[in-house]
């Protein structure tokens, strides 16, 4: 599956067209309850606008406070939507944050340390423990796009 890919802990960076992602992801994970959340980067130009989104397509809680600690408390949460793994896969990722360039880096990081606090089990003996998750960001670019990753390139992220 990582053909075509290039792979850091859980933030993926792709040029494979979305259906066909889609398409394997749904193929490896069809046995668990897994979730895929295709979004679209062009319609995500702003932070305000990536909260708007995200609060739509992974129905986030009336009470989402549409800023950077409530968006980190409802992706690390997800009680509402309980799945064996997420995907959030970014179509037209050159054009995510195009209006706040200077917003990237606090997207992309935001997105590792989501994948992060997945990665480990939850056991206090309370309601809310879980086991360890899969949770992956995947960014994909047009045709055009894939061979200029500029300004996630910049970023630790995906050295």
């Amino acid at each position: 599956m990582n053909e075509g890919m290039e792979l850091n802990p859980s933030v993926w960076k792709s040029s494979i067209p979305k259906q066909e992602l889609i398409t394997r992801l749904n193929n490896k994970f069809k046995k668990c309850k897994g979730g895929i959340f295709p979004l679209n980067g062009s319609l995500m130009k702003t932070c305000s606008e990536i909260f708007k989104v995200f609060q739509q397509e992974l129905k986030f809680p009336s009470y989402f406070g549409n800023n950077t600690s409530a968006f980190f408390e409802c992706m690390t949460d997800m009680s509402w939507k309980i799945l064996d793994s997420y995907f959030v896969i970014i179509d037209h990722a050159e054009e995510l944050l195009s209006n706040e360039k200077q917003e990237i880096g606090w997207f992309l990081k935001m997105c590792l340390e989501i994948s992060t606090e997945w990665s480990k089990p939850i056991d206090l003996g309370e309601s809310w423990d879980r086991p360890a998750k899969p949770f992956a960001f995947i960014f994909l670019f047009s045709d055009a796009a894939a061979i200029n990753y500029d300004k996630f390139n910049s970023i630790t992220l995906f050295t």
